[in-house]
């Protein structure tokens, strides 16, 4: 075999191997990335990480009346209109952000379904839980606000 001749197939392995590495690179590149899946979510620390109280006139407070049934501060709403009673809210608003506060009784299942609703009144909207446990924390606990939720 010629000199010549193995280089040539040195070269056509080279560009082989090149033209390979290519195709998986502009696979990998044009591969769809996966997107965060979920609600961003963020806990209220305590009590004293107000405004939370249901007094603020532009404090928005999803809550639920001794029947269940689900409340934006202390205007009842039903769940059909939820979406679009915070839509109005929000629509000349530039910090879009909602208090959440669910009975102890609910499920999860339908607390996420109310989460959803909240969500999909803005796209932006940034959802606060406040949890029995920062209701009853006293104010010298008072820490700040946490994504627990990316």
């Amino acid at each position: 075999m010629s000199p010549f001749a193995l280089n040539r197939s040195k070269a056509r392995l080279i560009r082989a191997a090149l033209l390979l590495a290519l195709a998986v690179l502009l696979y990998f590149r044009f591969q769809p990335r996966s997107a965060s899946v979920g609600i961003p979510l963020y806990l209220v620390a305590s009590h004293c990480d107000k405004p939370w109280g249901l007094g603020e006139s532009r404090t928005v407070v999803l809550n639920f009346a001794p029947n269940g049934h689900p409340r934006i501060n202390q205007d009842s709403v039903t769940k059909g209109e939820l979406a679009d009673r915070l839509r109005d809210i929000f629509a000349l608003r530039a910090e879009k952000l909602v208090f959440a506060v669910f009975p102890k009784d609910m499920s999860l299942e339908e607390s996420a379904e109310y989460l959803d609703l909240v969500r999909s009144a803005e796209g932006d909207m940034r959802i606060m839980l406040i949890t029995p446990a920062a209701e009853m924390s006293a104010c010298n606990e008072a820490r700040p606000a946490v994504l627990i939720h990316p």
